[in-house]
């Protein structure tokens, strides 16, 4: 029997709008593996894997595996949304799971808007080991003006409005 709070808990979590690389592909989405051994980043060979859930696909770097090394890629798939002309304060999120082997993660998407958007109390779940997903960091995208000393997303609320806190200055009040 299922007791009221796991049901609650069930119902919550919902699917990521798009599970297969087809589906990533079609949408726009741009598929990349980081190799740890040589650390650069190659879109994978998809051939014959493009119906296959992205969660727990495991890729290797052809050339460090001839030359003896290991481990297995890291799978960045990149949102559509960077190729739009967006305002430069324009925030968006990072979806991933960190118990699934390999990491993977989605990277730029917006959570305000479908078919990521989400009603509240609800969040998405890992396909592959069928955890809570929760956005891993709010941030601008990339070439928006941030200043002088940088930025961090984690001075971001979750509405992606920057939280109060000065640049560090030095003596003379001056930015670092």
């Amino acid at each position: 029997m299922v007791k009221g709070r796991e049901r609650a808990r069930a119902t919550r979590l919902r699917p990521l709008p798009f599970i297969t690389f087809a589906e990533f592909q079609a949408a726009g989405f741009e598929i990349e593996v980081h190799c740890p051994s040589c650390h650069r980043w190659k879109p994978p060979a998809l051939e014959g894997r493009g119906h296959r859930c992205f969660a727990g696909v495991r890729f290797r770097c052809r050339e460090c595996v001839a030359r003896g090394l290991g481990g297995s890629g890291h799978l960045a798939i990149r949102s559509p949304i960077r190729r739009l002309a967006l305002p430069p304060d324009y925030v968006v999120a990072d979806l991933s799971c960190g118990t699934c082997v390999p990491y993977w993660e989605i990277c730029d998407i917006d959570p305000r808007q479908p078919p990521w958007l989400l009603e509240d109390g609800q969040s998405f779940a890992c396909p592959g080991c069928r955890r809570r997903l929760r956005p891993g960091s709010y941030h601008r995208l990339p070439g928006a003006d941030d200043g002088d000393w940088g930025f961090a997303a984690h001075l971001l609320d979750p509405r992606g409005e920057r939280m109060r806190r000065q640049p560090p200055t030095g003596a003379s009040g001056v930015p670092l």
